[in-house]
């Protein structure tokens, strides 16, 4: 699931025509005269988010078959009409697209308020609401205190210089920063675990520790005492620690900073 989320959430232009793509399939699903190429929308759209969360074990697995469940139903009704348009190339007739007509006319005109009124109700708090979501959860959220990816230069235990040895299991490799309270701790021997982190921003403080276990705090002082060099000091199971570390460029990253090429005379694989 991390895999799938880092590299379908990298691509802005993947995650806008995908994102068009589910609005365009949830519009054309309120009107009779579109209900079907919305079906065959939703259908393509639903069915490629239910291989995903399938097939990269991700956890929205019933609400994904779900819609593609529904999408046939939808179509159910045309079944005879598309195999003969799609595959037998037949003439096929005009489907019965008539609304119910009541026979007093303010039922009618209530009708049509209240289902554009829920149309645009919807349409409207939806934008709203993912609005909010980019800006608390999104790219333009705010970013926590110490984010970025921190590299060791030097990991000091009780006065003692540890070497980077892959076999040591507690020597840090990298700190990464991402999420408001949260940072992971990659090890030499490339174990990954996540932490709570909380930093005081006026103290220099930092509090740490591990969700397996809540009693065991770590704290630390930090500082800054270079360019993009970040220095805590403090207690870390019970030893002392002084750990230097140097702040990554993420423009290095070539995932970010191949850009976009109209053609590429070789595969770029990397």
């Amino acid at each position: 699931m991390g895999l799938a989320w880092n590299f379908l959430g990298f691509s802005k232009g993947y995650n806008y025509v995908m994102g068009f793509a589910e609005l365009l399939s949830g519009v054309l699903l309120l009107f009779r005269r579109t209900t079907t190429l919305g079906a065959i929308v939703t259908l393509g759209v639903a069915g490629n988010i239910m291989a995903i969360n399938y097939f990269y074990d991700v956890p929205v697995k019933l609400l994904s078959t779900a819609l593609v469940v529904m999408s046939f139903f939808l179509l159910a009704k045309d079944t005879h009409r598309l195999i003969n348009f799609f595959f037998l190339n037949r003439p096929v007739s005009a489907a019965n697209l008539a609304a119910p007509v009541f026979k007093k006319k303010w039922q009618n005109i209530l009708t049509v308020i209240l289902k554009y009124g829920l149309i645009l109700y919807v349409l409207i708090s939806n934008t709203l609401q993912s609005a909010e979501a980019v800006k608390t959860y999104g790219e333009k959220a705010p970013r926590p205190p110490l984010y970025g990816i921190h590299n060791i230069q030097a990991f000091i235990r009780n006065n003692d210089t540890i070497a980077p040895l892959a076999t040591d299991t507690g020597r840090w490799d990298k700190l990464t920063v991402s999420y408001p309270g949260y940072s992971f701790i990659k090890f030499l021997n490339d174990s990954i675990k996540g932490f709570a982190f909380t930093p005081d921003t006026v103290a220099k403080k930092i509090e740490m520790f591990s969700y397996d276990d809540t009693t065991k705090k770590s704290n630390f002082i930090y500082g800054f005492p270079g360019n993009n060099i970040l220095l805590l000091t403090g207690k870390l199971n019970n030893d002392s620690v002084t750990i230097q570390m140097k702040k990554f460029d993420l423009n290095n990253f070539r995932l970010v900073n191949r850009g976009f090429h109209w053609v590429n005379e070789y595969p770029f694989n990397r």
